[in-house]
């Protein structure tokens, strides 16, 4: 891992901030940036269920009853 200086946020305001890269030069993210990460990956998901359902109910399939 290699340190460096890198834009971060913390309520709102956004300064250079100490982060840890690999050496691949991927950003580690801190808990924090993961779980918000996660979240907007879900919602992500959820949108995407909600247009293939849609599409479903379109071509006349319940997508409730489909396994």
């Amino acid at each position: 891992m290699e340190p460096g200086i890198g834009p971060g946020a913390d309520q709102h305001i956004t300064l250079p901030w100490l982060h840890w890269w690999e050496t691949g030069g991927n950003l580690l993210l801190s808990g924090e940036e993961r779980a918000e990460q996660a979240q907007a990956e879900a919602e992500q998901e959820r949108d995407r269920a909600a247009q293939l359902a849609a599409k479903l109910r379109e071509l006349g399939v319940d997508p409730k009853a489909v396994n």
